[in-house]
C-alpha cells in the first residue's frame, strides 16, 4: 500500500516537471563556407561563437562581432519588449526597442522534411526554410524539447533550431549548438547589462556613427 501511495504522489509530480518550459544556455559555433575573395582578409574577425540564454519568458543572445565589439540582444517571449546593447571598445550603449516592429517573416516558408539528427543530446528533425529571392532553401534541424519562441528567428518552425544554415550576401555559414545546459536563468540576465549607458535609438545611431 505504501508503494502504491508513493506512485500516486510521484507520477503527477513527474508529469508536472515534464511540462515545465525549458530554461537554460545554448552555446553555438559558426562554421563558414568558402569566403569570397574580398572577405578573406577579415576571416579572423568573423563571429565564431554565439551564446543563447532562455529564461522565464525572455531570451538573450551574446556574440562578438569583431575583436573589439560585443552585441547583446534581449527579447521578451511576446516580442513586445527588447533591449539592444553594444560594447565597442570603451563605449557601452544600450537602448529599448520593439522587436515586433522589425521581425518580418513575409516571403519565407517552412517545409518539414524527412531526416533526423542528434545535436548536443537532443533529437532534432529536419526542415527547409524557403526565403523569397533565394535560389536554394536553408536547412534547419530543430528540437521540440525547447520552445520555438526561445529563438528570435524561428518564424513558423515548430521547435527550437539547434543547427541552421544562413547567408549574408555571398557569405554562407552554418550555426550549430555544441552545448546545451538546462537550468534556471537569473532574472538580471534579461535586463540592461551592468555598466552600459541607456540612450535612445536615435542617440545610439549618432554616437556609433561618429565614434
Amino acid at each position: 500500500m505504501k508503494n502504491l501511495i508513493f506512485l500516486l504522489v510521484w507520477v503527477p509530480i513527474g508529469l508536472l516537471a515534464q511540462r515545465a518550459e525549458f530554461q537554460g544556455e545554448i552555446n553555438y559555433e559558426i562554421e563558414y563556407g568558402e569566403l569570397p575573395p574580398e572577405m578573406e582578409a577579415y576571416s579572423n574577425k568573423l563571429t565564431r561563437e554565439v551564446k543563447w540564454f532562455v529564461g522565464d519568458g525572455w531570451l538573450r543572445s551574446d556574440k562578438d562581432i569583431f575583436p573589439n565589439r560585443h552585441e547583446t540582444n534581449i527579447v521578451s517571449k511576446d516580442r513586445s519588449k527588447g533591449i539592444f546593447a553594444h560594447d565597442i571598445r570603451a563605449m557601452k550603449l544600450a537602448y529599448d526597442y520593439n522587436p515586433s516592429e522589425w521581425l518580418n517573416y513575409e516571403g519565407t516558408r517552412v517545409e518539414l522534411a524527412e531526416g533526423t539528427k542528434s545535436i548536443s543530446g537532443y533529437l532534432c528533425r529536419r526542415a527547409l526554410i524557403y526565403v523569397e529571392g533565394d535560389k536554394e532553401p536553408l536547412e534547419v534541424y530543430y528540437t521540440d524539447q525547447i520552445p520555438a519562441w526561445a529563438h528570435i528567428f524561428s518564424g513558423d518552425l515548430p521547435g527550437f533550431p539547434l543547427s541552421y544554415e544562413n547567408s549574408n550576401g555571398k557569405l554562407k555559414y552554418t550555426v550549430k549548438a555544441v552545448r546545451v545546459i538546462p537550468g534556471p536563468q537569473p532574472e538580471d540576465l534579461f535586463t540592461y547589462p551592468e555598466g552600459y549607458e541607456v540612450v535612445s535609438q536615435e542617440e545610439f545611431k549618432t554616437r556609433i556613427t561618429t565614434y
